[in-house]
């Protein structure tokens, strides 16, 4: 799911929401809940942000009431939505920077900044792996690099998701980076990428693996 960020919004009810909480909340524990009832109520709203104080709100009452378990998970929540913030802001700021230039290479590599900054979305990366790549009249080895980033990704989601279709798609790409002549100082970074990929595929589900 996309999410908007009403930052306006969120400064202008984000004070009332805390406090209206401590005062409908009896105990401490109380309070935990409805913090934490209003930080999924702002997620789903998409004010990740208020999300965010909302999540540290309810640590700070979680610590109070001495159930550290329960601190810790909400810390660790609020740590994962800046960690999403952070990257989808970054993922949109290269986004920009690839539209805007003119120039063949300069664009691959802002795209491919986009795409890394996309990594906990592989779906969304993966596409853009898949649809920037340098125009082979920039040269062979422009085009084999296109192919080498896109398989170093998939190599990447796919072992560590136990993706195998993934990985499969990984070595269809480091193949054709090898067939699009890369330069021979890729070439055995490119094959060394394959062997893993190989083993990784014969390791988990055998020579004979169907990748339906």
């Amino acid at each position: 799911m996309e999410f908007e960020l009403d930052l306006l919004n969120i400064a202008r009810r984000l004070p009332a929401l805390v406090d209206e909480q401590e005062r409908k909340a009896s105990t401490s524990t109380g309070a935990v809940s409805l913090s934490r009832q209003a930080a999924a109520r702002a997620i789903n709203e998409g004010h990740l942000v208020s999300a965010i104080r909302l999540l540290d709100a309810a640590t700070v009452q979680a610590q109070r009431s001495g159930t550290t378990d329960q601190a810790a998970q909400l810390a660790e929540d609020a740590a994962m939505i800046a960690d999403y913030i952070d990257r989808r802001d970054a993922a949109r700021r290269w986004g920009e920077l690839a539209d805007a230039s003119t120039l063949p290479r300069a664009r691959w590599q802002f795209r491919m900044k986009q795409a890394h900054s996309l990594y906990p979305w592989p779906e969304e990366a993966e596409e853009i792996y898949r649809n920037e790549v340098i125009p082979e009249s920039e040269g062979s080895e422009n085009l084999a690099a296109s192919q080498l980033a896109l398989g170093q990704f998939l190599l990447r989601t796919g072992t560590r998701q136990g993706d195998m279709d993934a990985v499969q798609r990984s070595i269809d790409a480091l193949e054709a980076a090898l067939g699009a002549q890369a330069g021979e100082n890729q070439r055995p970074y490119i094959e060394s990428l394959l062997v893993e990929a190989r083993e990784f595929m014969v390791g988990a589900d055998g020579p004979s693996t169907n990748h339906q």
